[in-house]
């Protein structure tokens, strides 16, 4: 499927910054390639989950904010707050992913050779993942692939399903520490 899902999750597989230059444009600030959002609400989301609460209501926060703002209740703003606020949580998956290689590797010291396999794992986890976020989201999109809405459900499921997997690595991670 071409369109939104594509470009959205053209990301999903490589890191995807902000830019640094702002612009204002009406009253939802801009970046050179989207609007900028609170990642403080994002990283007090983050922080707060637990087994519990896995899947915290406070996901979507920052990008309900920046809607909220005039201009982002337009199908582009929508699509464009929901893509800042998951460009966040790819930020924190990434840092997430690493911060979990890094305790299976001291894991792995208390427990002779099974970090190449542990690794593995991850690896082989994150890969499925990412296949199973792309066709998820194909899923979403095209149920409404013929209304406005197909950018701002594509960037919507994009932020959800990066958030949850991030707070599931967050607290596989506190698991092995």
């Amino acid at each position: 499927m071409t369109g939104a899902v594509e470009v959205m999750f053209g990301c999903i597989l490589k890191p995807c910054g902000l830019a640094v230059g702002l612009l204002a444009v009406a009253s939802v600030v801009y970046a050179e390639d989207g609007p900028v959002v609170d990642e403080n609400i994002i990283k007090t989301c983050l922080q707060s989950a637990s087994y519990d609460t896995s899947n915290p209501a406070c996901i979507g926060d920052a990008a309900e904010t920046c809607m909220s703002l005039p201009d982002g209740a337009t199908t582009f703003g929508m699509t464009s707050c929901l893509a800042a606020e998951a460009n966040v949580w790819r930020s924190s998956l990434e840092q997430e992913l690493a911060a979990l290689k890094a305790e299976l590797q001291n894991y792995d010291e208390s427990r002779a050779g099974t970090f190449t396999a542990l690794q593995a794992q991850q690896d082989k986890a994150q890969a499925a993942w990412q296949v199973y976020a792309r066709a998820q989201c194909d899923l979403e999109v095209g149920i409404v692939i013929d209304g406005t809405i197909s950018g701002p459900t594509a960037a919507a499921c994009e932020m959800d399903l990066l958030a949850q997997r991030t707070i599931k690595l967050r607290l596989l991670r506190r698991t092995v520490e």
